[in-house]
């Protein structure tokens, strides 16, 4: 299987600019920790943020019920924070988000990430410290919208899922990352909802 051209184009203009920004802000104070509640379907995200937690934790309680459009949304959702989120990755081959891709793209999709967006962590690290990594803090669904998708060749019953993300204050200002994107997500054979495509 081969991932939309539009998916790897994402990656590659996620992290546009390294230009010096100062910190505008301050963020708020840690809160209680939240505890992971683990699901049979997704992979739990390694070193999650608490942000993660939350939005991993609605998507477990979602797989529960019977509403798959709510199923694909928090499935994009989650992709969303665990991939575009760098701040809790161990270097630029410790890839997010890959429980929500296809198995079959998997490697492809990786390689893909380590070489652009992923490819930018040492030089984030090396100009302006680790604690500069984009950390996605929170998220907006501006629309989910039921659409016809293909993908490898075959017609599919899915989503656009369309959201915009806000990041922790930084060196790194939010204009040089991805904040609006719209995904594409499908069932897989196995009813599982995937993120096949960003804008």
């Amino acid at each position: 299987m081969k991932l939309s051209k539009k998916f790897m184009i994402v990656c590659a203009v996620s992290l546009l600019a390294l230009g010096g920004c100062g910190k505008d802000e301050k963020d708020e104070a840690p809160k209680e920790k939240i505890k992971i509640v683990e699901n049979s379907v997704y992979e739990t995200p390694k070193k999650p943020t608490e942000e993660m937690k939350k939005v991993y934790n609605q998507l477990s309680k979602a797989l529960d019920g019977s509403d798959e459009a709510k199923k694909a949304e928090l499935a994009g959702v989650n992709f969303a924070y665990q991939f575009f989120t760098l701040s809790n990755k161990s270097g630029n081959e410790d890839v997010g988000g890959l429980t929500f891709i296809p198995e079959a793209s998997r490697e492809e999709f990786k390689q893909f990430a380590v070489s652009y967006y992923y490819g930018n962590y040492k030089t984030v690290v090396n100009q302006y410290g680790k604690d500069s990594l984009p950390y996605v803090k929170k998220h907006s669904v501006t629309k989910v919208e039921a659409t016809q998708l293909i993908y490898n060749d075959q017609t599919y019953d899915g989503y656009y899922v369309k959201l915009k993300l806000t990041y922790k204050s930084g060196e790194l200002k939010e204009k040089q990352l991805k904040t609006t994107m719209t995904l594409q997500v499908i069932p897989d054979e196995n009813g599982v909802w995937r993120v096949i495509a960003a804008e």
